[in-house]
């Protein structure tokens, strides 16, 4: 077994904190209530990308363990909540702040890039947390914080200020309960979909009706409209810097003329003739077919056209 095998069954280890989590529905399991609910019903074998991705969260919250700790801040890590009248309806709150009138509880994330505004299913994520904790500690105040960390770049951001919300809670409530009940059917059919940026790590998006414009084979991009707006804009820019660098260029040159050499404030410019070989691979070809079908390379790459 090579070592990349023994880190992947190592990151294959369940969270022992976390429990079966089949027999229950936790915060994480809201973001899309149909992927949280084959999450239970087909699980599937996660790649190595997407393991070393859960691992990078596990990071970001021992990160803040170990500076609430040196910190001396009281707290609780992995807390179970759990509904008083449902045990199918049960969170695990990565940190909890318990004082005489309050109790708060902070959510991690591990991001690539932080995004301006905190996701969707972060935030379903902490007021559910939020409205679990109101049932089980009713004279309490109960706010939330979600803390997202870029560890590649070391960037932080806190998106706080949530407060416990009922009526939401109660929407997530009833999400939680539709999961469950087509857990008990087999049944995803009345399972609502959340179309997100999220979605590109979804295993089970191939037939799923909210992945695709109108029913047909086209993906619905709407969740990441910005990254093809930047894409287009960037195309752009790169077609109009190509023809102004050209013009550029040529100014230079024939300002120059027969001088090799030019300074334009710090800037040193100079020209060169070099040469280099390339092979006429139509002439080659012709001439001598069977030594290039033996020698030729294909290089697959990817085009994006945008219409």
């Amino acid at each position: 077994m090579d070592l990349k095998s023994i880190i992947q069954k190592s990151l294959q280890q369940p969270k022992d904190e976390l429990g079966d989590r089949s027999t229950y529905v936790g915060a994480s399991d809201l973001g899309c209530e149909r992927k949280g609910c084959l999450e239970k019903l087909t699980p599937s074998q996660k790649s190595f990308e997407t393991l070393v991705r859960f691992k990078r969260g596990d990071l970001v919250e021992s990160i803040v363990k170990e500076a609430l700790e040196n910190g001396n801040i009281n707290h609780v890590s992995q807390l179970e909540s759990i509904h008083p009248e449902k045990s199918h309806v049960r969170a695990h709150l990565d940190f909890t702040f318990t004082n005489r009138n309050e109790i708060g509880v902070l959510e991690c994330k591990s991001v690539s890039f932080i995004p301006k505004e905190p996701y969707d299913g972060w935030e379903k994520q902490i007021y559910y947390q939020m409205g679990l904790l109101a049932l089980n500690h009713r004279k309490k105040k109960i706010k939330g914080a979600v803390i997202a960390m870029d560890l590649q770049t070391g960037d932080v951001r806190i998106f706080n200020g949530y407060k416990h919300n009922p009526l939401i809670f109660r929407e997530l409530e009833a999400s939680a309960d539709r999961i469950w009940q087509s857990l008990q059917n087999k049944d995803i059919q009345n399972l609502k979909t959340n179309r997100s940026a999220l979605c590109s790590y979804c295993q089970y998006r191939e037939n799923c009706p909210a992945f695709f414009v109108d029913g047909s084979s086209v993906v619905d991009l709407s969740p990441i409209q910005k990254d093809v707006d930047r894409y287009m804009d960037a195309k752009l820019l790169e077609r109009e810097g190509k023809s102004l660098s050209f013009q550029a260029k040529a100014r230079i040159q024939r300002f120059l003329g027969q001088f090799r050499t030019g300074r334009a404030g710090k800037t040193l410019i100079e020209v060169s003739e070099r040469k280099k070989e390339t092979l006429d691979s139509k002439a080659f070809k012709s001439a001598h077919p069977d030594l290039f079908e033996k020698f030729k390379k294909t290089t697959p790459y990817t085009v994006l056209t945008v219409s």
